[in-house]
């Protein structure tokens, strides 16, 4: 039985074409067609693969355009009489489609093909766009129950997704190797220049900085994991704070901190801590001599408008998907964001619709959802997780990236993966007083060195480390550790 024709419905529906008929233009996508025959198809891998056959509004186009792909993947040339033959097989020798190839036979194409291509193009995006907004519409207008803020998200990432999947097909010429190239180059020239790789985001520690070939970058995931209580919360907004010191020309930098554990209060007074250098027990107990008040009365406005646009969130239920909708939000809020932190993984909640999932795929999702978002908007994202207690059971209770709660894919999403260990943490010796020595393992590292540690010390009452070592060293053990 011949292969039903749906492609009439396509693309005139009332939905898609709204008021009048959607948009299209019959010749351009016949000169297409013309320029692509001719010269036996010469011009296909110029123009071809920068079209797929959803461009053409024309049925008949749209079947000519799909059999001549099936005969260019197979590298064989492009003769309409051929293409007719195909369409016959597939139809009947009486469909449209079959007058239409036979009709390219011996047409040579007139005017400029670029020019045909792009109208084409620019016709098919119109139409999806069309197709999105009355989507768009439909669901405002049937879904009652959804929160206004992420229906609103949600409409605009359909109309998002519509331009997205036309520069998957269209621009193929800015993902290709000599595109790229030039950023490349760029990086390369500015370390040949400056003797060191560009700046970006700096944490604040020269050895991490070294580590990340110049702080951390837009699109990548960084992971802090350590056990309960080992200060991953205080290294994170550590970090915040020398990121946001580091851009004070530009007013200081956008943040956004989401604490799932601690109040959003909590995490306020240990930024002030660490701004002030005044201890938290102090500040949260009021023990403050004269010289304090005015060190604080000085400090609090620097704040304000030093960290006008650092905001600290503290959600409740907490989903990838309300992480994606806020930063998103922010950003065009904000005219852009920075960086952003999330305090903890583990605390992270799967949408309703996905309660049948095991924890550890659940986990990968969020991870996996982190990366894309790191990715879309272009910078880089901290996330905090923990670490199980097997790293209590070994001799060496140094932790391993087997280490991670929950899931693997925090190991494989991650660029980087920084982990807090303190050597004398499991260790009742009384003879080990260092409390306050820490290590920042660097056990995963994408874009550079591993298996590396930078020595840190902790100091306790204004949450604050600092680093102890020049240089990055070695992790002693680690064929045994890693």
């Amino acid at each position: 039985m011949a292969e039903l024709d749906v492609y009439d419905e396509i693309d005139r529906s009332d939905a898609l074409a709204g008021r009048g008929e959607a948009p299209n233009n019959e010749l351009a996508e016949y000169s297409v067609l013309v320029a692509l025959f001719d010269k036996e198809g010469a011009e296909w891998d110029e123009y071809g693969i920068k079209l797929t056959a959803q461009d053409f509004f024309q049925a008949e186009h749209r079947i000519v355009f799909e059999e001549m792909m099936k005969v260019a993947d197979k590298g064989e040339p492009l003769v309409p009489n051929s293409i007719a033959a195909q369409i016959s097989n597939r139809f009947n020798r009486n469909h449209p489609a079959v007058e239409l190839a036979t009709s390219l036979n011996g047409q040579v194409k007139i005017g400029k093909t670029d020019s045909y291509v792009d109208q084409v193009k620019s016709d098919s995006l119109k139409r999806h766009l069309i197709q999105a907004l009355n989507e768009a519409k439909n669901e405002v207008f049937s879904d009652k129950d959804t929160n206004p803020e992420v229906l609103y998200e949600r409409c605009l990432a359909k109309v998002t997704e519509a331009h997205q999947d036309r520069l998957k097909s269209d621009d193929l010429e800015k993902h290709s190797v000599p595109f790229h190239l030039s950023g490349v180059l760029e990086e390369v020239d500015y370390a040949l220049k400056h003797g060191e790789p560009r700046k970006y985001l700096s944490t604040g520690f020269q050895n991490l900085d070294e580590l990340t070939w110049g702080g951390l970058r837009p699109g990548h995931l960084y992971v802090i994991a350590g056990r309960p209580g080992m200060g991953k919360t205080s290294l994170a907004l550590n970090l915040c704070e020398n990121v946001s010191r580091n851009l004070v020309e530009k007013g200081g930098a956008t943040i956004l901190f989401y604490s799932l554990e601690q109040p959003a209060e909590e995490i306020t007074t240990k930024i002030l801590s660490i701004a002030t250098q005044i201890p938290f027990g102090n500040l949260k107990m009021g023990h403050l001599n004269p010289a304090d008040e005015q060190n604080l009365e000085n400090t609090v406005g620097i704040l304000q408008e030093l960290m006008l646009n650092y905001v600290v969130i503290n959600p409740d239920a907490f989903t990838i998907t309300d992480l994606v909708y806020s930063v998103k939000q922010a950003s065009r809020a904000m005219n852009g964001v920075d960086l952003v932190v999330v305090d903890y993984i583990g605390l992270m909640q799967s949408p309703p619709q996905r309660h049948f999932m095991t924890r550890s795929q659940e986990i990968g999702e969020i991870t996996r959802g982190m990366k894309n978002l790191a990715n879309q908007q272009k910078i880089p994202i901290i996330a905090l997780s923990q670490i199980n207690r097997k790293p209590d059971e070994r001799a060496s209770n140094r932790p391993r990236l087997s280490d991670l709660r929950d899931s693997g894919a925090i190991e494989q999403d991650a660029d980087m993966v920084m982990m807090l260990y303190k050597p004398t943490y499991s260790d009742s010796d009384p003879k080990k007083p260092d409390y306050n020595k820490f290590e920042l393992l660097i056990s995963k590292n994408r874009h550079g060195q591993a298996n590396t540690r930078i020595n840190l010390e902790f100091q306790e009452q204004i949450t604050t480390f600092v680093e102890k070592d020049e240089r990055p060293t070695p992790i002693e053990g680690v064929e045994e550790d890693f």
